[in-house]
């Protein structure tokens, strides 16, 4: 926290902010209330069009006419040098990695601000570029942060290896509200029930969710009748609507579209295990699979940084290989029919959320690595 005195500014630029809806837009979000819970006074920039407001958790955002780069929104460089101007921030924190943290992080530190950034994902582009890209961004702008703010250990080695300083880069880590995200009642038995909740749209094409429907499949020819639903939407819904129905498993898939929390809540509770098909970096960590375990619903998912890191250290899922459908149905087939009963494996992935995954655990270790940019440039 911070010491007593008025709360200092920090201007927080995201590339997606509320009121969309998807993983990266909420865990912006919630980082933005960390830092107003770590004593800041906090105002989110957002590359949009309309007009600002204030978020779900109550912090103040600004929007500004986006610049197009590649696939991203992003603020433009004088809309941003603009806000700095105006603002007289005493911390920037980019929610990143995004395209805009290349020229924006260069501007903050020729003023003399303290700068920071979040790592939770890799560009989302295709594998090759992605590498290139990520390896600029370690070059370019991850060397040059006075504090790195990694989501999983995986993120933190992988930027040692490209040449950050260990000692800029914090694991703040994941987390989930867990007085909000808990189990149900106790079962033994398992239904069947799978679940999967993420986008349908164009930008959403690595979560592999048509890898899922063939998966589903393939079991169904082996005879088990498991049953999936599916929460979320997007432009390629339609198409995935009609593959279910082509492979033959259109009655044992249920098409939902978006919930809210307290439908995430019920869904998660009702499921036997939630499937993360993407083997995609650019799925980041997922905050379905932390939301999933405090529920107490286990977890298949490929062995990416982040979810598959939970996976792993829980015990409470299992990992797939990443590339055929089969191999993905027998990760399923495994936690459908495991001897363990479900509810001892609710509780072991109850406990494993509580032991470092709530937000204000991640809330503390995120001071600590903000106080240490901003000692840097004191």
């Amino acid at each position: 926290m911070l010491t007593a005195g008025p709360p200092a500014r920090a201007l927080v630029v995201a590339g997606a902010y509320f009121p969309e809806i998807g993983g990266g837009e909420r865990l912006s979000v919630i980082h933005a209330w960390l830092l107003r819970r770590c004593g800041y006074d906090v105002t989110v920039l957002v590359p949009r069009r309309g007009t600002g407001g204030v978020d779900a958790l109550g912090t103040s955002y600004a929007v500004a006419s986006p610049l197009r780069l590649a696939n991203y929104r992003a603020v433009p460089p004088r809309t941003l040098a603009q806000e700095l101007e105006t603002r007289q921030p005493a911390l920037v924190y980019f929610i990143g990695p995004h395209p805009q943290d290349f020229y924006g992080v260069r501007m903050v530190q020729r003023r003399g601000i303290p700068v920071a950034a979040l790592y939770h994902a890799d560009f989302r582009v295709d594998r090759a570029s992605s590498r290139a890209i990520t390896e600029l961004y370690a070059r370019m702008v991850s060397r040059r942060l006075d504090a790195v703010c990694t989501t999983t250990e995986g993120y933190r080695q992988r930027l040692i290896a490209r040449g950050v300083d260990p000692r800029r880069i914090h694991d703040v880590g994941m987390g989930v509200d867990a007085a909000s995200f808990a189990p149900g009642l106790p079962r033994r038995e398992r239904s069947g029930a799978i679940l999967f909740v993420g986008g349908m749209g164009v930008n959403h094409t690595y979560k592999r969710f048509d890898l899922l429907l063939d998966a589903l499949a393939a079991l169904r020819a082996q005879g088990r009748r498991y049953t999936l639903r599916a929460i979320g939407d997007g432009e390629n819904r339609a198409r995935f609507e009609r593959q279910a129905e082509s492979l033959g498993i259109g009655a044992s898939v249920t098409f939902t579209g978006t919930t809210d929390d307290a439908g995430l809540l019920a869904a998660y509770r009702a499921a036997d295990v939630l499937v993360l098909p993407s083997p995609s970096e650019a799925e980041g960590y997922g905050m379905v699979v932390l939301e999933a375990l405090a529920c107490g619903c286990p977890v298949v998912t490929s062995a990416i940084a982040g979810a598959g890191e939970a996976v792993k250290a829980s015990g409470c899922g299992a990992l797939w290989k990443g590339i055929e459908a089969s191999d993905l149905a027998r990760a399923i087939d495994q936690v459908l029919t495991a001897p363990t009963p479900r509810d001892r494996v609710a509780e072991a992935a109850r406990e494993y959320v509580l032991a470092s995954h709530t937000w204000e655990r991640v809330g503390d270790r995120l001071c600590s690595a903000l106080l240490a940019a901003r000692g840097r440039v004191a």
